[in-house]
């Protein structure tokens, strides 16, 4: 389980094409892997090398490549409540920090990160939770990841920020 932070009315991120790895016989397979050629050059020659029922591609030898989304974040739940005090904000299971918030939030996230005291007491130690009939083991949240939940989060706010936005959580 997880809570996503999302900022609101941000435009969809487009993936760029690359070449599906049903296609390596291409000779220009390296070529493009190191980039030196883009896909759009060779696309014709990939689709000849490209397998036909290749899920991934659909026999085109071209894919979208992954690119992680500038207006999202998703952190592990357990971590999500101690981020969410760090930050200043009441943990809720879902919620929105307006824009007008925004700037108090930010500089509430760069002290938190700037600061060992801030950090350290929300530090949890490996524990079991048990109940009803599910039973899950939590690591714990270390100061490494909560920092790099913060500096992305902080990315994130100055994203929305940027684009007169609001952040929602849930």
């Amino acid at each position: 389980m997880s809570i996503t932070f999302t900022a609101t009315n941000a435009p969809e991120v487009e993936a760029p094409l690359t070449i599906c790895m049903c296609a390596q016989d291409a000779p220009s397979f390296c070529a493009i892997v190191d980039g030196e050629v883009s896909v759009q050059e060779c696309a014709e020659e990939v689709a000849r090398h490209a397998w036909d029922a290749c899920p991934r591609c659909k026999g085109t030898g071209m894919e979208e490549d992954y690119v992680p989304d500038p207006h999202e974040l998703n952190v592990s739940y357990g971590a999500d409540s101690i981020l969410m005090r760090m930050l200043g904000i009441d943990p809720e299971p879902c919620g929105i920090i307006h824009h007008e918030e925004l700037p108090r939030v930010i500089r509430t996230a760069m002290r938190a990160l700037n600061s060992e005291k801030t950090r350290r007491p929300f530090i949890l130690s490996s524990s079991d939770v048990t109940g009803g009939y599910a039973r899950a083991i939590s690591p714990g949240v270390d100061d490494d990841r909560l920092c790099r939940y913060a500096q992305r989060f902080l990315e994130l706010a100055h994203y929305a920020q940027n684009l007169g936005e609001s952040i929602t959580w849930g």
